[in-house]
């Protein structure tokens, strides 16, 4: 299962969602692609965030958003809602109020 933890300052996405063999599995390239491409877009509307991947792991640490931050991260998570309404057996999001220093965690 792909879990997407969501915290004050950070965004987590780890694991296979095991709908399908890797490389061929939709869910997770859904969740890879909406997962770049919000760390990409916060980048270029000038949000300061860094971002780590590493074995299968994806971080993006939310330093400070802009107003264009705050929407692109809610537009994230309404789609990472949507895909989980199809598909709740292979993915599921957390949401943590707290800060944490995952990099330390990794």
């Amino acid at each position: 299962m792909t879990t997407i933890e969501i915290g004050e300052d950070y965004i987590h996405v780890f694991g296979h969602s095991g709908y399908a063999p890797a490389g061929f599995d939709i869910v997770c390239s859904a969740i890879s692609v909406l997962t770049e491409s919000l760390d990409r877009y916060l980048r270029v509307t000038e949000n300061q965030v860094e971002s780590t991947e590493d074995d299968g792991e994806y971080t993006i640490y939310l330093n400070k958003l802009n107003d264009t931050g705050g929407s692109l991260l809610n537009e994230y998570t309404r789609m990472i809602d949507e895909i989980i309404k199809d598909y709740s057996r292979f993915i599921r999001r957390i949401n943590n109020g707290k800060a944490r220093k995952i990099r330390e965690v990794c």
